[in-house]
Parts: structure tokens; sequence; C-alpha cells
């Protein structure tokens, strides 16, 4: 009776040994090991990065949007219409295109290859 008590007592603490060999381990190289797997841990870009991605991306879009109000005005010269030169109402056309071109960006630009916007990838973020 003595010796089976004795090995149960054994095999809990192996079984608690090999319990404390799985907690999760950080090396000096910033590596988490758990159960001999080495997962690189992710470093988390600097919120300074973060803003100037963002503001790179707005900046992009604002002149995207530009473009865009361009190209539509020389598509409606060709049959001889015009965009009225009015500066409210080239801001308000520029504003609108933006808005919509901001609503759709983030997805769409995370669906392609790149799997991140322009200006992360730019910025290594």
């Amino acid at each position: 009776m003595e010796k089976d008590n004795m090995k149960e007592n054994e095999i809990e603490s192996k079984a608690k040994e090999t319990e404390a060999k799985e907690e999760v381990v950080v090396s000096k190289d910033n590596t988490i090991s758990k159960n001999d797997e080495s997962v690189a841990n992710e470093d988390k870009p600097s919120i300074f990065k973060v803003i100037c991605a963002n503001a790179l991306d707005q900046l992009l879009m604002v002149a995207f949007s530009a473009l865009l109000l361009l190209i539509f005005d020389l598509v409606l010269r060709m049959f001889q219409y015009r965009v009225v030169r009015d500066n409210g109402i080239l801001i308000l056309m520029v504003a609108g295109i933006y808005f919509v071109f901001n609503c759709i960006y983030d997805p769409l630009m995370k669906k392609t290859k790149l799997k991140n916007t322009i200006a992360k990838k730019i910025l290594n973020i």
C-alpha cells in the first residue's frame, strides 16, 4: 500500500515538473519558447511610426482624390463639358471623393498582396 502511494506521489511530482517546463520562457534574444517551439516575439511599432504612417496614408488619399478630379475633368472636356471652376465646388468634390476613398482604402489594401497600407509598407510597420 505504501509503495502504491509512493508511486502515485512520484507520478504527481513528475506531472508537476512537466507542467513547470511547459510554461512560457522568454529568452535574451526576445524569443518565446514553449514545448521546444520558438516563436518570435512581435515588436510593436512605436506610436510615432503609426501616426506618421496614418498621416502619410491620408496625404496619399488626398492626392489620389485630386488626381481623380483632374481625370474626371478631362473626361468631361472630351464631351465638351466642364467642372465649375468655383473653389468651393472643387473642394467639395475632392472631399466627396476623399471620403469614399478613405472608407474603402484600408480594407481594400489589407485584401491585396501587400496585406497592409502603402505607408505602413514604406515605414515597415
